[in-house]
């Protein structure tokens, strides 16, 4: 939730916002793979989540500003 707030304010191009969001989920979604049950494993999918929730925010304003630039 505090991305959303600060996610518009960032000034680069919407092409390599949305090429950040993209890796900010794939790195998600590969933390997430060798998860292990354990203190570390804990700390990785916490640190996963954190990153997904940070590509969200950015792939979300970005699509949102490329389609108000289209039309």
């Amino acid at each position: 939730m505090i991305v959303n707030i600060f996610a518009p304010y960032i000034k680069i191009s919407y092409k390599k916002q949305l090429i950040i969001g993209a890796i900010c989920y794939t790195i998600n979604y590969a933390i997430e793979i060798p998860l292990v049950l354990s203190p570390f494993g804990i700390f990785l999918l916490i640190l996963g989540s954190i990153l997904g929730g940070f590509g969200a925010a950015i792939v979300w304003v970005s699509q949102g500003g490329f389609m108000t630039a289209l039309f």
